[in-house]
């Protein structure tokens, strides 16, 4: 689908389709904005903005140089993330976008949350007066301020961790794969924030970036800062509550490991005095008294109350 937001009559409407593109004047135009586009649609913007585009290839690739490249005049293009929703926590978006002669390009594969508002935030101020760089910064100011919704229920989520903790008395398998889960999705938030960092650090030095929005771009940069430090102390928290769980879980062995110690000192003496009487040798003055049985039963039974009466005094019980 594509939607093109333009000037028009003195506001800002919106069109689709590549037949709408070829009918506007390109100084017109603020933003082309490509969800999940046809063949027909992703030559149609190329053509218009006279610039090839990102392919999904390209954009899903790590290196710096796939990440953000110039090409004079005035144009850059630089691929991100955004977060949204998986299965099992979250998943990256790929998202590119490409700018020439103040008309942005986005393409994205699905629908994401932040384009939406973005354009209905733009709805309910038509007539206001605003370029491709100003929808670019609104775009990211939209998506830092989702990512900061995500770290505060990150933190949430530890703080929850941390009660069901506090109030188990043992720990389980499923506590520490929750410590694990909780671990992973802040691994994979702050990459993400930190992606966003370094494309915006890539767009403040370009020389084909408007200077009169470096104050923005700073304002953003701060901004990630802030959550990145946030994403850093919950670290430490998860890594403490990690420490304390396999804490919890080695005294839980050990108590086990405990139990049978003590089980096997105590039948130790009652074995050694058994097997003494068991053995086969014909001159055992004991083995004629008429009492040797039940004072070996006896015997057996003052050395294991022996052991346990030591053990209780040494606390070890």
């Amino acid at each position: 689908m594509m939607v093109i937001h333009a000037r028009q009559g003195g506001r800002m409407v919106e069109l689709t389709g590549a037949d709408a593109l070829r009918s506007i004047p390109v100084p017109d135009v603020v933003w082309i904005d490509l969800e999940g586009p046809t063949e027909l649609e992703v030559k149609a913007t190329e053509t218009f903005i006279g610039t090839e585009l990102m392919t999904p290839t390209e954009a899903a690739e790590i290196e710096s140089s796939s990440r953000y490249f110039e090409e004079p005049p005035a144009e850059f293009h630089l691929n991100t993330h955004f977060l949204q929703p998986g299965e099992h926590g979250w998943r990256p978006e790929p998202v590119t976008f490409a700018m020439r002669n103040q008309v942005l390009v986005t393409r994205r594969s699905g629908p994401l949350h932040s384009f939406t508002e973005l354009a209905r935030r733009r709805k309910l101020s038509a007539h206001a007066e605003w370029t491709g760089y100003d929808t670019f910064l609104s775009l990211f100011d939209l998506r830092i301020d989702e990512d900061a919704d995500l770290v505060e229920q990150l933190s949430r989520d530890i703080i929850v961790l941390n009660k069901d903790l506090n109030l188990n008395a043992t720990v389980g398998k499923d506590l520490l794969l929750r410590i694990d889960e909780l671990l992973d999705k802040a691994m994979v938030l702050r990459a993400n924030i930190v992606d966003k960092q370094r494309t915006l650090g890539a767009v403040l030095k370009s020389e084909g970036f408007p200077t009169d929005h470096n104050r923005s771009v700073h304002t953003l940069l701060k901004d990630i800062d802030s959550l990145l430090e946030h994403i850093t102390f919950g670290f430490e928290r998860m890594e403490f509550l990690q420490n304390t769980a396999l804490g919890l879980l080695n005294i839980d062995q050990n108590k086990v490991i405990k139990i049978f110690t003590v089980a096997t000192l105590i039948f130790m003496p009652p074995t050694l005095i058994a097997s003494i009487y068991g053995m086969n040798f014909r001159h055992m003055p004991e083995l004629h008294h008429d009492l040797g049985y039940p004072l070996s039963i006896a015997l057996m039974v003052l050395s294991s109350g022996g052991a346990l009466l030591v053990f209780r005094r040494k606390g070890w019980l």
